[in-house]
């Protein structure tokens, strides 16, 4: 009875161990800014210019839920403007969404000034069965300062207040599918007057078919643009695939107008010669 209490106990006791066990830092990292301390805590240097010092990535991480945190200290002296620290959370076939640490105070508080160790929490609330492929934390500052973060862990987090409003981040990419909807829109449009037995309408599909392009171009830049962060976050792939995808078939199409519509005009001016006007 006595064996059977104690490896009851030594179970528990491993259980809680492997919880809150803090996840070392890398022993190496990319930035000259970042060096770790004779105590095991993160140390990230500002700079004149504003950086974004990427200090740990997991993948595959086992989080508890669908709703987690990361959980630790953290002191900071002399940081010019408002910092803080991110969390980037990559979702399968979603993209990547983040959590940041810019309440006025308080655990999710910003890193501003100076501040002995104090609590640090940074959450993320995903849905049921969607959980991360990657991890990734950053520190943002924009400019001069000195930061240190003791070794995190991950928890569960603490649920949303009912009622509470689901943030940006963990919402449905809805700007994508919106792009996706209205570009589906805009080909079937330029097809019917591409194919159709109405050739007025070939011009007028032409001119939005060519303004649609630029469009798609700045859809490709701005999910393109966060791959040239110094993290190679992919936040808005979606959008990049989306900008891309019109992007073929808007600059296709606006080429096939114009032949079809070159066509049209030579059958018009083959018809004024048989007339003879």
């Amino acid at each position: 009875m006595k064996g059977h209490a104690a490896l009851l106990i030594l179970l528990m006791t491993a259980n809680v161990s492997w919880a809150d066990d803090a996840i070392p830092w890398p022993k190496k990292n990319a930035s000259p800014r970042v060096s770790v301390d004779g105590e095991g805590n993160l140390i990230v240097q500002g700079d004149a210019k504003p950086t974004t010092t990427m200090v740990l990535t997991l993948n595959d991480p086992k989080v508890p839920s669908h709703e987690y945190r990361f959980v630790g200290r953290i002191k900071y002296e002399n940081v010019v403007g408002d910092g803080y620290v991110e969390m980037w959370n990559h979702m399968p076939k979603l993209g990547a969404f983040f959590s940041k640490t810019l309440d006025p105070e308080g655990s999710m508080g910003k890193i501003t000034g100076s501040s002995a160790w104090r609590d640090l929490e940074v959450p993320f609330y995903s849905k049921p069965g969607i959980l991360p492929a990657k991890l990734v934390i950053n520190v943002v500052l924009p400019g001069q300062g000195k930061v240190w973060i003791a070794p995190l862990t991950i928890q569960k987090a603490e649920p949303l207040p009912m009622g509470a409003d689901e943030s940006e981040e963990t919402a449905f990419p809805w700007p994508v599918a919106g792009g996706l909807l209205s570009g589906l829109v805009g080909v079937l449009g330029t097809l019917l007057a591409l194919f159709g037995d109405k050739p007025a309408l070939r011009r007028p599909a032409m001119h939005v078919t060519t303004l649609l392009i630029p469009c798609s171009c700045a859809a490709l830049l701005v999910g393109v643009l966060p791959w040239a962060r110094e993290n190679n976050v992919n936040v808005w792939y979606p959008l990049a695939v989306v900008g891309g995808l019109w992007l073929a078939v808007f600059a296709t199409t606006a080429w096939l107008l114009r032949r079809k519509l070159a066509q049209d005009e030579l059958r018009r001016m083959q018809a004024l010669d048989a007339t003879g006007r």
